[in-house]
């Protein structure tokens, strides 16, 4: 009988930077947010360091001295594709996948060796580590991979058949427990998912409802989650970045909206979507740069589209509407909502609809082939001083011609 199984990448964005930087295998590695801000992944070596995820890089400047951590700028065009390429090669070994998470997906599976043989594959094809966690549900799945992550003796590859293994994950990494229940859970003395699934369906309903029901459903064996594998289209775009440095000037602004706005609407074409609104929004943070100010302005279109110009002009419209003056702003962004597949497109009785397809397709067929700024538009602007701190950024290795690997 087919079995869940979860695949995911060990330390993701640290096994990129590695499997293109063999140097850094075995020493602790650190990569970190926008701007260079916080931990967002971490080696296994810098988690022995006892590193949080999360932490800001300045509070462990003292930890990276004394241990030659290797810190790394977040690159995110890489590991997103990277990511692009794990699932490509799940879908050769799998006959259905549901992607969970740039770094996650489920599976059907149908014994413990083929675990072993997706993990070995996935490897000799992208270079990325894996662990693989398999059960009758697919939360006893994510527990398995939770487990078969810490334990060295399962060699990343765990299949739950017997539920005194719940014994070894803790309650705060049971999927959906979160941090909040597993407070209220220890409080009350359970502490492993083992603890939770001794507890009776009145106790456990009372204490986390219907969802936490269900949770405590799958981890004894009984399937309330299924795999979820038809194409839906995504409900949102979201564009944003902190900036390097405080901007002030409206003319500043615009250029970092312009380029969220290009970033946007290419994801938008690459999945053949449209929007019918637009939202912009600026922020200036936790008021670290003086006056605390936050606003955003929607509108909405008559016609759906995804033509990178029409939503400049109504991005740029948005944010002259809520910027302010001599204030210094942090970040700003943009998000796309009321998708929509962009074939057929609903037409309108008061706009004339553009035929902006065949040009849009040529930008990003030219693009492609040479950089995925070969052309933009002049709003998004040439200096760019703006843009958030990278300074310890890898090669764009896969995704610019410039930065390609070279053999030796």
């Amino acid at each position: 009988m087919p079995k869940y199984a979860l695949i995911d990448c060990n330390n993701f964005f640290v096994s990129c930077e590695r499997a293109f930087n063999p140097s850094l295998n075995n020493k602790p590695v650190i990569v970190l947010s926008n701007n260079d801000g916080c931990v967002i992944s971490r080696s296994n070596e810098a988690k022995a360091l006892n590193i949080p995820m999360g932490i800001p890089l300045f509070k462990i400047k003292d930890i990276i001295n004394q241990h030659n951590v290797v810190v790394c700028s977040s690159n995110f065009r890489l590991y997103g594709d990277i990511s692009k390429r794990v699932m490509i090669s799940l879908q050769i070994l799998c006959d259905k996948i549901e992607p969970y998470s740039i770094d996650e997906a489920f599976t059907s599976i149908s014994c413990l060796q083929e675990g072993h043989f997706i993990k070995k594959k996935i490897m000799q094809w992208t270079g990325i580590p894996t662990s693989v966690g398999i059960g009758k549900t697919k939360t006893l799945a994510k527990a398995a991979n939770e487990i078969a992550k810490k334990y060295p003796q399962f060699k990343g590859v765990l299949e739950i058949n017997d539920l005194n293994l719940l014994k070894l994950l803790p309650i705060e990494d049971v999927w959906g427990v979160g941090r909040q229940y597993s407070k209220h859970l220890k409080a009350c003395k359970v502490y492993t998912a083992y603890d939770l699934i001794q507890k009776t369906d009145e106790w456990i309903h009372q204490k986390m409802k219907t969802p936490g029901l269900q949770t405590v459903f799958e981890l004894r064996g009984t399937e309330c989650k299924t795999l979820k594998t038809k194409n839906t289209h995504r409900k949102s775009v979201l564009s944003s970045r902190s900036f390097g440095k405080p901007v002030t000037t409206l003319s500043e602004l615009k250029e970092a909206v312009a380029t969220y706005i290009n970033t946007a609407a290419r994801k938008l074409r690459s999945e053949n979507l449209v929007t019918s609104r637009v939202t912009t929004f600026i922020n200036t943070g936790k008021s670290q740069y003086g006056t605390s100010y936050y606003n955003s302005e929607e509108t909405d279109l008559l016609v759906a589209t995804n033509f990178t110009p029409d939503l400049i002009k109504l991005a740029h419209e948005n944010l002259e509407k809520i910027f302010k003056p001599n204030i210094k702003y942090k970040k700003a962004g943009v998000l796309f909502t009321n998708l929509k597949p962009a074939n057929p497109t609903q037409l309108s009785i008061t706009e004339e609809v553009k035929n902006t397809e065949p040009l849009m397709q040529t930008i990003d067929y030219l693009n492609e082939k040479w950089g995925k700024y070969a052309i933009h538009p002049a709003s998004t602007g040439i200096k760019k001083h703006w843009q958030m701190k990278s300074n310890m950024r890898s090669q764009e290795f896969t995704t610019n011609w410039k930065e390609l690997p070279i053999a030796k």
